[in-house]
């Protein structure tokens, strides 16, 4: 695909691709009518679609800015479901997005920031560590390895 460099691994939804470079930076392009690209609205509210890749923010080097200074999350695996897209960061956080905020995304919406069209966040409340996550059409399977102390993280994007 024109326009990445280093790509590692790419997963297909219906309509839509995401691809995880060496680095660990996502990008995404194709239909968006869930938000399943996880870029957001237009500045008039509405969901594009993209022909072309585009980055994931948080998962995309220099991709915040002023308006959302969080940091660099390189991704180590990614997984399409048919409207919703998940990937697994390089510390084992599982991050879900899209399907217009359905119940597949495992947020059970309970604590979360922004809005289904624009909001990127952590799965497990536990912290538990995702080794693998496998998408159908509208479920997951997310195979757990450990643990750990932390969070969720919301990033409302």
């Amino acid at each position: 695909m024109q326009g990445i460099t280093n790509a590692d691994s790419v997963a297909c939804g219906e309509a839509h691709v995401l691809c995880v470079t060496s680095e660990g930076q996502l990008f995404a392009w194709g239909q968006n009518s869930c938000g399943q690209l996880g870029v957001g609205c237009t500045v008039s509210g509405f969901l594009m679609n993209h022909s072309s890749p585009v980055a994931v923010r948080p998962f995309a080097i220099g991709s915040h800015d002023s308006s959302s200074p969080s940091p660099f999350v390189p991704v180590a695996s990614v997984c399409c479901g048919s409207y919703h897209s998940i990937a697994v960061d390089r510390s084992g956080e599982c991050w879900s997005w899209g399907g217009r905020g359905s119940h597949s995304l495992g947020h059970f919406d309970a604590g979360i920031q922004g809005s289904w069209a624009n909001r990127i966040n952590t799965v497990f409340a536990t912290g538990a560590s995702t080794a693998k996550v496998i998408c159908g059409e509208h479920r997951n399977l997310n195979c757990l390895s450990s643990q750990k102390p932390q969070h969720p993280k919301k990033h409302p994007y």
